[in-house]
């Protein structure tokens, strides 16, 4: 089975797949192959003679900081990233799903939390797609303690599908703005109901999202 995680940023997603790996699931983070993508010599090579030195930090390293704020600061400069990176991440991506479906292990599940899941073909491939949604308020909270300034979740959003739009494809909402054990039981009532193989249903989006 291949279960996809959308949501917004900052609403949990991270946290939710991490539940799903300690419940034996085997999860797949896109940011973290989009990291490894970035580090290598001819990608960084491209950065620099695309973006200037500045995105290259001390021992040739890309600065990730410093990248983020040119690309989400322009769309273009966005586009041109995701040009760069987005290919070699959606191969290696690909080449995962192929090979746990060739396995075809019984029970086993693969999990997908990949930002752009519903802009590629990978979403094709999901048996089922979860929503992890939190309120505006606890996304907001959380991104700040990234150190992210006013207005850089928004920034960020518009260059994604909308949450209205993400829930509206998916099979199943957690909502995860409050208590994190009331995250953990409806994950693990989830995942108990794939190994049954039965259809659970969980709350819906928050009325927010439906405006």
């Amino acid at each position: 089975m291949i279960v996809g995680v959308l949501g917004g940023i900052g609403a949990g997603k991270s946290t939710v797949t991490r539940m799903l790996a300690d419940l034996g699931a085997t999860t797949v983070d896109a940011d973290t192959i989009a990291h490894e993508v970035l580090d290598l010599p001819e990608v960084r090579g491209q950065l620099e003679a695309l973006f200037g030195r500045e995105v290259v930090g001390r021992g040739d390293k890309v600065d990730r900081k410093a990248l983020s704020r040119r690309v989400f600061a322009n769309t273009r400069d966005l586009k041109r990233l995701e040009g760069l990176i987005h290919p070699e991440v959606l191969r290696r991506l690909e080449r995962i799903v192929a090979d746990h479906e060739k396995q075809k292990k019984k029970g086993e599940i693969l999990v997908l939390d990949v930002p752009l899941l519903m802009e590629s073909s990978l979403h094709e491939h999901c048996d089922a797609i979860v929503f992890v949604d939190a309120s505006a308020e606890a996304r907001s909270r959380r991104v700040e303690g990234r150190g992210w300034g006013p207005g850089e979740l928004a920034r960020r959003e518009r260059a994604q599908k909308s949450l209205v739009e993400k829930r509206r494809l998916a099979d199943h909402v957690i909502d995860n703005s409050g208590d994190l054990e009331e995250t953990r039981k409806r994950v693990e009532d989830l995942h108990a109901a794939w190994k049954r193989r039965a259809p659970l249903e969980l709350e819906r989006a928050p009325p927010e999202l439906e405006q």
